[in-house]
């Protein structure tokens, strides 16, 4: 059986400077079936209602166990 891990990454504006979260690190909203099928369909993802200015953008890719990515 085939299997893939998503590797969530995280950006202060949504444009550059992507950093891998650990998965601990990876906030509940993030987590939820909603999100998580945006971020495997390629979408990058905020909660505009956290905090006065939203909280960070997040993305997600998806990486196969042996297989090489370029």
């Amino acid at each position: 059986m085939k299997h893939a891990y998503l590797v969530i990454y995280r950006s202060q504006n949504g444009r550059d400077n992507w950093t891998p979260v650990e998965q601990k690190d990876v906030p509940a909203w993030v987590n939820e079936p909603r999100t998580i099928g945006r971020l495997i369909a390629g979408e990058a993802c905020m909660k505009a209602d956290d905090g006065s200015q939203g909280s960070d953008w997040y993305k997600a890719k998806r990486v196969v166990p042996g297989r090489v990515m370029h």
